[in-house]
């Protein structure tokens, strides 16, 4: 068992085992580091490892968030203390009703306190709601795609699958195949920019990196490609601009 498979499966455990907001967001944090991390470090595996203990954690805090409604616990807005709001009542004045400085002072958590905003807090609590079954499904995958994904986006993809249920054997067949073309596109767009930051940042000019024989391995691919290639380049440059101006 390698080092990364134990501190994910301990991930996991600690997960199940947390009943407090706080513990979870600990976890979440954590895990979020690491995915930029990953990213850094081009290393794959370990970045859905993060993406995926990420999106357990935000689910898992879901189902903490609604249990905390449930009780009474959670709150919008600032924190409320009753002791300071009778002490502000009479500083301007008000009739209130005084209590007793041995009573219990009320309390309720807010979104704020938990560092948590009011969107990740709606997406995660919709997280939770998912069945487990379905949301082990669909993070699997949405993983598999290798792309990094967020809560609100696994809810997309929750909702396309749900809405694709839905659907005749014919039309869901036809969705599922549009599905793919256009998750394929967005790939390959992601490559496109990449490729762009490539050739900006490459520390070679053009005329070294050929006499380097760099390409020596691989002419074969830049004498199929590199005309259409820069066409397409070129043709994207100019409408690029016309919308960006």
């Amino acid at each position: 068992m390698t080092h990364q498979l134990i501190k994910y499966e301990a991930a996991v455990k600690a997960l199940a085992e947390a009943y407090q907001v706080d513990e979870v967001k600990i976890i979440h944090d954590k895990a979020k580091a690491l995915e930029v991390y990953a990213k850094q470090a081009k290393d794959k595996r370990l970045l859905m490892m993060a993406c995926e203990i990420k999106l357990r954690a935000e689910r898992r805090a879901g189902e903490l968030l609604i249990e905390m409604k449930k009780q009474g616990e959670l709150k919008g807005g600032q924190r409320t203390d009753l002791k300071n709001n009778t002490a502000n009542r009479l500083d301007s004045n008000e009739e209130v009703n005084l209590v007793d400085s041995n009573d219990q002072v009320e309390t309720k958590t807010t979104l704020n306190d938990l560092g948590i905003s009011k969107d990740q807090s709606s997406d995660w609590q919709q997280l939770a709601q998912v069945e487990p079954e379905n949301f082990n499904e669909f993070l699997k995958e949405a993983l598999d795609e290798g792309d990094v994904i967020t809560a609100h986006k696994l809810l997309d993809v929750v909702k396309a699958k749900m809405d694709e249920g839905k659907l005749p054997p014919e039309e869901r067949k036809k969705a599922r195949e549009e599905g793919k073309i256009v998750s394929e596109r967005i790939k390959r767009a992601v490559a496109i920019q990449d490729a762009l930051e490539t050739f900006a940042t490459f520390d070679m000019q053009p005329q070294k990196a050929i006499e380097s024989n760099l390409f020596i391995h691989t002419e074969y691919v830049v004498d199929q490609y590199l005309d259409d290639a820069l066409i397409w380049v070129n043709d994207f440059a100019e409408h690029w601009r016309k919308i960006r101006c």
